[in-house]
């Protein structure tokens, strides 16, 4: 992975007559394909390379089956794509209402890296929820309680949050299946937990259960599902 770390004092700014400025970084990899694959908020979408600027969260990706490149980012939500060219809209002036609102200093960061296989079988995710959201470690903090389980996340699942129980000292987590495919979380979990409650998004009403035998949990998820666990 290659890691580009950008400084920018821009002062760019657009007339009717001129058009607006932008700032964008171009990446043309040897790949025949026919879409990108955008990450959008808890998902993926797939759409074609023909010359059109998208919405993105982390990470766009081009390639095929046998592997291709991944474009992350910490702050830049949107990218151009035409053919295999793909581009980073890094900075993009104004004018009109507020011709100034990009004047000033500007600190960012991007990754170029690639992955092998397909993409859904790929660790993209998470690599990308570790750039652009760095756990972060708090001076004097102290955690009392270790985490109750250890989802197998490799792949097409994903954690999207983690937190305390409002009610209870067990541990709510989301997690989401990220490439619409259908399959099985497995949850590595303490022998005294007999089962993982599925829960509403606010945690009050329970709305599946699932029995866990010999420190295992298996949780089928349909295509693009989004499910709140409450664990412990």
């Amino acid at each position: 992975i290659i890691r580009f770390d950008t400084s920018v004092d821009w002062h760019e700014i657009g007339a009717q007559q001129i058009g607006t400025p932008v700032l964008r970084v171009d990446f043309n990899p040897n790949i025949a394909c026919r879409s990108v694959v955008n990450e959008i908020p808890l998902g993926t979408q797939e759409r074609p390379v023909v010359g059109a600027h998208y919405p993105q969260w982390r990470w766009s990706a081009l390639g095929d089956e046998k592997g291709g490149l991944i474009l992350y980012n910490d702050c830049k939500y949107g990218v151009y794509s035409i053919g295999s060219m793909l581009s980073l809209e890094l900075i993009r002036g104004c004018w009109g209402i507020d011709q100034h609102s990009d004047i000033g200093e500007h600190s960012f960061t991007y990754w170029l890296g690639c992955y092998d296989g397909p993409l859904e079988e790929s660790e993209v995710p998470q690599h990308a929820a570790e750039f652009h959201s760095p756990v972060l470690t708090l001076p004097n903090a102290a955690c009392e309680t270790a985490l109750p389980f250890k989802p197998d996340l490799s792949g097409h699942f994903v954690l999207s949050g983690l937190k305390k129980h409002e009610d209870s000292s067990a541990f709510a987590a989301r997690i989401y299946e990220a490439f619409g495919m259908e399959g099985d979380l497995r949850l590595q979990v303490p022998e005294g937990v007999s089962c993982i409650f599925e829960t509403t998004t606010d945690e009050k009403r329970h709305l599946a259960a699932y029995p866990a035998e010999k420190g295992s949990c298996t949780i089928p998820f349909r295509k693009y599902e989004i499910k709140t666990l409450l664990i412990g």
